[in-house]
């Protein structure tokens, strides 16, 4: 059995995989005030 997924062209990542592989990605990790901010806005949203 083969299986295939296409999702979109893919033109956009391009640049994003280029800047991974050459190390010009750095991480960025939100404030506790962004992550509180964040969580909030979804707070009401349906839980599974």
């Amino acid at each position: 059995m083969i299986v295939f997924g296409l999702s979109g062209h893919g033109l956009l990542d391009l640049v994003g995989y280029d800047k991974y592989f050459s190390g010009k990605l750095a991480d960025h990790e939100p404030s506790p005030e962004q992550l509180a901010r964040s969580l909030d806005c979804i707070r009401n949203f349906p839980k599974p």
